[in-house]
């Protein structure tokens, strides 16, 4: 049968409440008292409840990162696991545990009313969003890694549009003049033109740095190909530049997995 604080506090003397507090809040009682609940539990073999101490406590001390995608296409992608390994290692120096929660069922909306968390790390999401919506609802902290600063939500990110603009400008600055873009799928808006985000802003950088040397964005030179952030994303676009585009001499991807499948199928292709 599972020791329980009422069994602690029957070994000791204790109330149950003074039980809890030696677990969960131990400036509440003495040393003298904590010592004793603490020998107790472990001389009956208790081992506390993680639910109901979150309950009592309302804490988890877990930080839960939303993916964007399954964790195995995720982990594909080296920047998603440059940044899980610095998230770690932030969680193991504050004594935190790190959830990755990827959609479930599809939609991460579902992670985000499930996950017991106490705070939530969220990637390129935009302020309109339903989810954003459910975690103000929930009343639980979050911050916004490559989405938009608005309404006072940290937001850690890159100048996008100079990232881009620099990107650009080194295949131009080599004389490419045929050049392909490569933009993530999910940052296309419905009506087929515009952008949202971090696509829009990187958008923006390439056609600054296409307008310096005059050349528009809608030129017949530049391609673009709108791919899913994955491996598989960057193979299908390497496909189609060698099958539909064999003029484009330079290439910029707006992810590196989508970078890593593009060069794994040009070699492959021989190029």
């Amino acid at each position: 049968m599972r020791v329980t604080i009422k069994d602690i506090a029957k070994a000791t003397g204790y109330s149950k409440t003074t039980v809890s507090f030696a677990f969960n809040d131990p400036g509440q009682i003495s040393k003298e008292a904590r010592e004793k609940v603490l020998a107790a539990a472990q001389e009956l073999g208790y081992v506390p409840d993680p639910v109901a101490r979150a309950l009592s406590s309302r804490h988890h001390g877990t930080i839960g990162l939303l993916l964007p995608q399954p964790i195995p296409l995720a982990l594909q992608n080296p920047y998603m696991v440059r940044l899980i390994s610095g998230v770690g290692e932030v969680c193991n120096r504050e004594g935190l545990s790190l959830t990755m929660l990827p959609p479930t069922r599809g939609s991460l909306l579902n992670s985000v009313k499930s996950a017991a968390v106490d705070g939530f790390i969220t990637i390129g999401l935009q302020p309109d969003t339903d989810i954003v919506q459910v975690i103000k609802n929930r009343h639980i902290p979050f911050v916004t890694i490559d989405g938009e600063s608005y309404d006072g939500i940290p937001c850690v990110s890159i100048n996008d549009r100079e990232a881009a603009r620099l990107a650009m400008d080194h295949l131009l600055e080599y004389g490419h003049r045929q050049i392909a873009v490569v933009i993530m799928a999910d940052d296309r808006l419905p009506d087929q033109e515009a952008y949202s985000g971090t696509g829009r802003e990187r958008v923006a950088g390439y056609r600054e740095a296409l307008e310096a040397r005059r050349i528009n964005w809608d030129d017949t030179s530049i391609v673009k190909i709108h791919e899913q952030c994955s491996l598989e994303g960057g193979q299908h676009a390497g496909r189609e530049l060698l099958d539909k585009h064999p003029n484009v001499t330079g290439v910029v991807t707006m992810s590196d997995i989508l970078a890593i499948g593009i060069v794994h199928e040009l070699i492959k292709g021989g190029k």
